[in-house]
C-alpha cells in the first residue's frame, strides 16, 4: 500500500478512535470525522462508504486479531484453552473494544467473534457445522468468556482471566 494511503488510513482510524471514544457511532458525521483527520469528504469516501463502513472495518480487524488467539486444533484438543485465549485477548484488548463496542454495539463483538471461530473451525472440520454439541461448545466457550469478563470489570483483568479459568476448569468433565 502506497505510503500517503495508509498515512491517510490511519489519520481516519485514530480521528474515528477519538471520536467515538466521546460519542456515540450515530452521532459521528463524516464531515466533522474529516475535519478532524484533517482530510476531504471526498478522500474519506474514497475508502470507505460511510461511518458504519468504517466502524465494521476496525471492528473486524479487532475480532480477527482475538480470533487469532485460537487454533482450531487448540480448541478441539483442549476448550478450556480456547477459552483462556480468548479471555486473555478481551483483556489485552478491553480499551479498543469499549470504544468500538460501546452503546448499542455492546453484543456485537461477541457475535462477531462466535461466526469468525465457526468460521475458523468449520473449515477444517466442515462435519462440525451440524453438530449441536459443538455449535453449542463454540456459544458457550465465545460468550461464556466474554460476557463473564466484561460483567467483572470492577477486578483486575488479571483476576478475572484466572476465576473465568478456573470456573472452566470446573466444567471440564461436562465439556
Amino acid at each position: 500500500m502506497d505510503l500517503r494511503v495508509e498515512k491517510t488510513i490511519k489519520s481516519i482510524f485514530n480521528a474515528f478512535l477519538e471520536m467515538r471514544a466521546k460519542n456515540p457511532l450515530e452521532k459521528i458525521s463524516v464531515t466533522e470525522l474529516s475535519e478532524r483527520a484533517t482530510i476531504n469528504k471526498a478522500t474519506f469516501y474514497l475508502h470507505f462508504k460511510d461511518i458504519y463502513d468504517l466502524s465494521d472495518t476496525l471492528e473486524t480487524e479487532l475480532v480477527n486479531s482475538i480470533i487469532a488467539k485460537i487454533s482450531p486444533e487448540e480448541f478441539e484438543r483442549e476448550p478450556i484453552a480456547a477459552i483462556d485465549a480468548l479471555t486473555e485477548a478481551y483483556a489485552s484488548k478491553r480499551n479498543m473494544i469499549s470504544i468500538l463496542f460501546a452503546d448499542t454495539r455492546s453484543q456485537r463483538l461477541a457475535q462477531k467473534v462466535e461466526q469468525g471461530v465457526k468460521e475458523l473451525l468449520f473449515d477444517k472440520n466442515p462435519e462440525w457445522k451440524n453438530d449441536c454439541r459443538v455449535n453449542v461448545l463454540i456459544s458457550y466457550v465465545v460468550f461464556g468468556s466474554y460476557y463473564a469478563f466484561v460483567n467483572n470489570d470492577r477486578f483486575s483483568p488479571a483476576e478475572t482471566i484466572d476465576a473465568i479459568s478456573r470456573v472452566s476448569a470446573e466444567l471440564k468433565p461436562m465439556l
